[in-house]
């Protein structure tokens, strides 16, 4: 279960965020964390009346959000909130929040619904594409489940002109569309005639509702309207559902909070999930995004498991605790949730020095002083400090540091620490390493490439042989005596989350 960590408790009880990504692993607790927010919200984010939207991705999450909210819910007059609910929590899964919306605009008033566009109807509609477009070589019965995908496609992602649609990147389609070409406006115009023929047949495909209902919110001012909306598995929704969602929140000064699995989402249509980026549904997320850690061992709370402890039980067990350490840790808990505490070691130096880091705008502070001139320095996950792990060059993300701790050094970058060996020397799992592309030195700690793998070590030249040495005993140097091995870089700086 859940065991709410310092930056999951900041989610939850900071002021407004405005918009936000919570990314993480399965069972890493972004659910949790965003259903104590919403209570958060409603309690303090909400005038009377006003309401906030929880979207999920099914009917099946939709329910279980509903019951980790109803359990959490009944423990306000305990000790979690100050006062009484203000604002009203909406639930839903996402095609039924639609689908209401499309009832309200008699989007398929009298039609039924079909899933996509039956095969039989393209096969008939086949002669007279092909006609039009004889060049062509795709419009034949082999094509049928390809034109069938797109056309679902083209609905998922809103595509209501052949001009937004002729100039649109495709990706994962599995035969070429050139943009402004010929198979792009043979494709449209299957769209125009199987969608009329649906229609005179008395049908509708869900992926056209959808499409129609997203025009009708963007248009209609009495639509449903809500100040803060929480959208779960975000990576799992399409592009007009996406944009569906966002058409609901209100103008007045709200957040609107995603949650996503770190890895993309096989899914089809997803359009997250697929690559695409929060700009090309109008968010700037630049610096706005948390990503939680999975628990992976077992916590005990007196004689019994954490894991038989019930969601509510594990949460209070921890804000207890956090109570205790509420004094020493005054000082950062009363920084804006999007101000960072972290203390830097400069391991050339030996120099410590805290500092704060605005994660909303990318900004260092020592001392409450923006410093002048920095480094951007690129960020990539993960190096271990243990066993080694395959080389990851993954971006994510950028953290801006004083070109005075790397000593005007170029050439340097971050990389995450995942594992134990090196905390001989104040390195811990989950810091993050300076570290200077170049020549290391003898008995110096450095990134190294070794068969596949990237580790942080002391290197040892002896002479017929190289020693990667831990700094904690339970670890054996690694001998590297063949293979693929190459210093990525010297370690010059320790960068620790307070």
């Amino acid at each position: 279960m859940l065991k709410l960590s310092k930056t999951q408790e900041k989610i939850v009880r900071q002021k407004n965020m405005g918009t936000f990504v919570i990314t993480g692993e399965v069972h890493s607790g972004k659910t949790s964390v965003a259903t104590l927010r919403m209570l958060h919200l409603l309690e303090h984010g909400c005038k009377t009346g006003e309401r906030v939207l929880y979207v999920c991705a099914n009917e099946k999450a939709s329910k279980q959000v509903s019951n980790l909210f109803n359990e959490y819910y009944g423990l306000q007059n305990i000790s979690l909130f100050d006062e009484q609910s203000k604002g009203e929590a909406i639930i839903k899964d996402v095609d039924a929040l639609i689908e209401e919306a499309a009832n309200k605009a008699h989007v398929h008033l009298n039609l039924e619904l079909c899933d996509e566009i039956p095969a039989e109807m393209i096969e008939t509609l086949l002669p007279q594409v092909r006609k039009a477009y004889p060049k062509v070589k795709w419009l034949k019965s082999e094509s049928i489940k390809f034109i069938q995908h797109e056309l679902s496609w083209m609905n998922t992602c809103g595509y209501t002109t052949f001009e937004s649609y002729a100039v649109s990147a495709r990706k994962g389609a599995t035969m070429k569309l050139p943009k402004k070409g010929s198979g792009r406006k043979a494709m449209w115009l299957f769209k125009e005639l199987a969608t009329g023929n649906l229609k005179n047949q008395g049908f509708m495909t869900k992926d056209q509702v959808q499409v129609d209902t997203l025009c009708y919110l963007q248009e209609d001012a009495l639509r449903e309207r809500y100040k803060h909306i929480i959208i779960d598995d975000a990576h799992q929704l399409t592009k007009v559902q996406l944009e569906c969602i966002k058409a609901l929140k209100s103008e007045d000064q709200g957040e609107v909070l995603f949650l996503m699995d770190k890895k993309e989402t096989p899914m089809s249509f997803a359009w997250l999930g697929s690559g695409n980026t929060f700009k090309t549904i109008g968010f700037n997320m630049t610096g706005r995004v948390k990503h939680l850690a999975s628990k992976k061992k077992v916590h005990t709370y007196k004689k019994r498991m954490v894991s038989e402890l019930t969601p509510l039980e594990v949460f209070m067990n921890e804000l207890a605790q956090q109570q205790v350490k509420a004094t020493e840790s005054a000082k950062v808990s009363s920084l804006p949730w999007y101000v960072e505490t972290y203390r830097y070691i400069n391991k050339i130096t030996g120099v410590e020095t805290v500092f704060q880091r605005d994660s909303s705008a990318g900004e260092t502070y020592i001392d409450e002083i923006k410093q002048d001139e920095i480094e951007e320095l690129t960020i990539y996950s993960d190096i271990a400090a243990g066993m080694p792990i395959e080389l990851v060059d993954e971006v994510s993300g950028k953290f801006e540091l004083p070109s005075v701790f790397l000593h005007h050094k170029r050439n340097t970058y971050i990389l995450h620490v995942q594992g134990d060996s090196m905390t001989g020397v104040n390195i811990s799992d989950g810091d993050y390493v300076v570290i200077q592309a170049g020549n290391v030195n003898n008995h110096e700690i450095a990134a190294v490439y070794y068969n596949g793998a990237t580790t942080l070590k002391r290197i040892v030249q002896e002479k017929e042989r190289i020693l990667l040495v831990s700094e904690n005993p339970k670890y054996d140097p690694i001998v590297i005596e063949e293979g693929d091995f190459r210093v990525m870089g010297k370690l010059i700086g320790v960068i620790k989350p307070l």
